[in-house]
């Protein structure tokens, strides 16, 4: 490239630099962050680390901690220097990071530790951080990163790479330590000073700045019904013996997969005829409240929990949240301009309410149905029920005190589905469960709504918005929580999926995100032959064929 002049454009600037400049060498061009340093960038339509450079005319845009993507390398570098500090604090000790949490990362060190200890790594952590040591990216072929690994000890990653059809792969290096990490990083420890530690037995929350909430590392909020779900998923994971990605390539490979599919099924049925029989501990409960994030299985969920209801001698109708919506004319418009369904007053509170109320003291109601096409009400079915047939109310908002303030407390159950994976990729790359509920989102709009993939990550933006506004507050509402994540289910989505973000055109705002999901799904053996999947399953209510109608 020589002294080859090219024009890089930052917050709308012109700039003439040498070709091969490096990211981090322009970043004092760029209007200074409000969220500290900045950790990544866009260059022109690519995702880039700082220590890469610019080797063309191009535009460029600095991303800080409070987007996403920065978010992600400021989290990934981070768990790294955990990582790091663990493993010269215990030597020989496996280290796990096993999940998100709320304002941070779960981790497990595979040794008995105490609180002094966890102040110690904390110190070791920011040791390292103030050395602001590089980390350093080195390409090795696939045989020189298995022989690297083989040797510390690291088999998670043999076997990880082992079904990787790539040749070459990129290892990050710090304080000696070689690792292989999905994603970008940051360049150095020194970008990475805000952080704290706090005990979780039998692990560790590695707690940072969020990009999408205030950081208040003393202000840590303990999630104690969550945290149950992830170690009953953990507790499942070891009666499948399936923790991370190779064990269900494994099965996949060796044809073992039909039973492993039928356990995970028989665990959610079981999990579901126990919260059937809580939900008729007390007659009094008479209101049975199911919420959840988008693509979390609720639809499913209610039709097999009606089911074991009335197993158990009970009569459950069911009335859905979503005919309740305002005429499309009265629904609240989102920043876009567009009708914001994720808002609750997009709901008729009032009415929804009046009928409710109606049905428990036993009068007749004519309910209302919403058709999506007209944007607004028809007649919909004339009800009546008995004292022993609870409702079933099933939306997004359904743990939300103020969808139902006419109703009693103490007349509702309230049950929060999600879909939390405990399946990584290995000992240091967790899977996003919000990965999972995106690429299910994926499958089903293709299948049932006509929607490409570029529509469908066009829409997840405004529906993680409103999720978080409107959902995530409540789940501690929740009486109980399901857990909808199937083990097995990426081998069987991976062949849908992958179509839908391959279509993806290399100019579209979301290619990055596609290529990010397509890195990811290439990971799994595909499951050709789905006919284990029971047609009860949760999964079939994204790849079809459910007995349950919708």
């Amino acid at each position: 490239m020589g002294n080859e002049k090219i024009t890089v454009t930052i917050d709308g600037k012109d700039f003439e630099t040498e070709a091969g400049t490096r990211l981090d060498a322009l970043v004092k061009r760029a209007a200074p962050s409000d969220n500290g340093p900045y950790l990544g960038a866009w260059v022109d339509n690519t995702l880039t680390e700082l220590t890469g450079q610019v080797t063309r005319s191009c535009s460029v845009r600095f991303i800080d901690i409070k987007e996403k993507e920065g978010n992600l390398m400021y989290a990934r570098s981070l768990c790294f220097v955990f990582i790091r500090a663990a493993r010269g604090l215990f030597p020989g000790v496996r280290v796990t990071i096993e999940h998100s949490v709320n304002g941070g990362v779960y981790a497990e060190i595979h040794a008995p530790t105490k609180q002094r200890d966890i102040a110690a790594l904390e110190a070791k952590m920011r040791q390292i951080v103030e050395e602001d040591s590089a980390f350093v990216r080195r390409t090795v072929t696939r045989e020189e990163a298995m022989a690297l690994f083989e040797k510390d000890g690291q088999m998670d990653k043999v076997r990880l790479l082992s079904y990787r059809p790539f040749d070459y792969f990129n290892l990050y290096e710090n304080g000696g330590i070689a690792d292989y990490f999905y994603g970008l990083m940051v360049p150095s420890t020194g970008y990475l000073k805000q952080f704290r530690l706090f005990s979780s037995y039998p692990g560790v929350i590695i707690y940072y700045p969020r990009y999408d909430r205030d950081y208040a590392p003393d202000k840590f909020r303990r999630e104690p019904k969550l945290s149950a779900v992830f170690r009953e998923a953990k507790r499942w994971a070891r009666i499948l013996n399936c923790e991370n990605v190779c064990d269900l390539n494994d099965l996949v490979d060796s044809g073992g997969i039909s039973d492993f599919i039928r356990v995970n099924e028989a665990l959610h049925e079981k999990k579901i005829i126990e919260i059937a029989e809580n939900c008729c501990k007390d007659e009094g409960k008479r209101l049975i409240l199911i919420a959840g994030p988008s693509s979390s299985g609720k639809t499913t969920f209610a039709q097999r929990l009606t089911i074991h209801l009335r197993v158990l001698g009970k009569r459950p109708v069911s009335v859905s949240v979503d005919n309740y919506y305002k005429c499309r004319a009265d629904i609240p418009a989102d920043e876009d301009g567009k009708p914001d369904l994720e808002h609750l007053k997009a709901i008729d509170v009032e009415q929804l309410n009046e009928q409710l109320l109606g049905l428990l003291q036993g009068e007749e109601v004519a309910m209302q149905r919403y058709d999506f096409a007209l944007g607004r009400h028809v007649p919909g079915r004339t009800l009546r029920i008995e004292p022993d047939q609870p409702i079933i109310v099933e939306g997004i908002h359904g743990l939300n005190p103020d969808l139902t303030p006419l109703l009693p407390d103490d007349m509702k159950f309230r049950i929060y589905v999600t879909a939390l994976t405990q399946l990584n990729l290995d000992d240091h790359n967790r899977i996003s469960s919000t990965d999972c509920r995106l690429i299910r989102r994926l499958v089903r709009d293709s299948k049932f709504r006509s929607s490409s993939g570029e529509n469908t990550l066009d829409m997840w933006k405004s529906v993680k918005k409103g999720e978080k506004r409107f959902i995530f507050p409540f789940h501690r509402e929740a009486d109980m929580i399901f857990n909808s994540m199937l083990v097995y289910e990426f081998a069987v989505l991976k062949k849908y999926a992958l179509p839908l973000i391959n279509a993806v055109d290399a100019q579209s705002p979301y290619f990055n995100e596609a290529a990010r999901l397509r890195k990811f799904l290439n990971y799994f053996i595909s499951l050709k032959d789905e006919s284990d999947v029971p047609t009860t399953s949760i999964l079939r209510e994204f790849i079809g064929s459910s007995c349950f109608i919708y």
